[in-house]
């Protein structure tokens, strides 16, 4: 579902198993992959990274929290539907497409608003003017 860089040498890997979803550690010299992670029974739908360990994930647990640096998960919204994930880096925002409506949640969790369109929202773009 995501693959995010860790550093020069190794790479997140997200990943959706039908056992559930995990996140793997890939180190790019070795080829080895490690498993700091693993969620058995939910299902992952999508994956934001918001900070160079922090990550949201859309699940079928709801919206959660993984931090990699202490190992802990938090759950941000445990109704929030499934779906896909954009972050507004600039404002710490982020905004969940769940087929016609865009949930916003601060990166702290706090649900800020809701919009409503009359088609399925497919993605979510920043402009950011000077």
């Amino acid at each position: 579902r995501g693959v995010y860089d860790r550093n020069f040498n190794e790479k997140f890997v997200w990943v959706d198993n039908p056992a559930g979803f995990e996140l793997r550690l890939l180190n790019l010299t070795t080829k080895f992959l490690s498993l700091p992670y693993q969620r058995i029974g939910a299902r992952l739908t999508d994956v934001v990274r918001i900070s160079d360990s922090t990550f949201i994930l859309s699940t079928s647990d709801g919206l959660l929290r993984y931090n990699y640096s202490n190992g802990g998960i938090s759950p941000i919204n445990n109704s929030a539907p499934q779906g896909q994930l954009f972050f507004d880096e600039f404002n710490q925002l982020v905004y969940l497409a769940a087929g016609n409506e865009v949930i916003i949640y601060s990166t702290g969790g706090s649900q800020i608003g809701t919009r409503t369109f009359s088609e399925e929202v497919v993605f979510v773009g920043f402009d950011y003017n000077r």
